[in-house]
């Protein structure tokens, strides 16, 4: 039994080595951070002491604030609501490494616009002459993470990110 355990342990030794294969993992440099209108919130950044496994990034906010106004035909506006999004979630991107480095870009999309109809002032015979028009972006408490084998190996708080 014991010649059994001998052997068993550096089998598992090597077979847990891909979940935690990066030897120290950092960032390379300063992240390149936008956000608009149109594409949200993009974060692009280069990472080494990956080793060679592929690794997921993405993007979590604890609130997106989308706020929005009300624009008629004559380009007048009205206040719209704010919607607030609590606890969100970016697509994750896949990265193979290369040498042990990846360089990557992951990114929060604003919010879908709301409809003018629940959002705007009255309506005319059913008409909404109003259309809703996104006016600023604010992401709050925004951590880049870094994983492999679901687990992160790497994470940088950026904070908030706004105008």
């Amino acid at each position: 039994m014991r010649r059994l355990m001998i052997g068993v342990l550096p089998v598992l030794a090597i077979l847990a080595l891909p979940v935690f294969g990066a030897a120290s993992p950092h960032f390379i440099g300063s992240p390149a951070i936008s956000k608009d209108l149109v594409n949200g919130l993009s974060v692009s950044w280069k990472v080494a002491g990956q080793g060679s496994f592929t690794s997921a990034a993405f993007l979590t906010a604890s609130t997106v604030t989308a706020n929005y106004v009300c624009v008629n035909n004559g380009s007048n506006t009205a206040p719209g609501q704010p919607l607030v999004l609590s606890n969100v979630v970016g697509p994750t991107t896949n990265i193979p490494a290369a040498n042990g480095q990846i360089t990557f870009t992951v990114g929060i999309p604003p919010p879908a616009t709301p409809s003018a109809s629940t959002e705007c002032p009255s309506h005319h015979e059913g008409q909404s002459q109003w259309t809703v028009m996104l006016t600023s972006l604010t992401f709050s408490d925004v951590t880049l993470h870094i994983q492999q084998g679901g687990q992160d190996v790497l994470t940088a708080n950026l904070g908030t990110i706004d105008p």
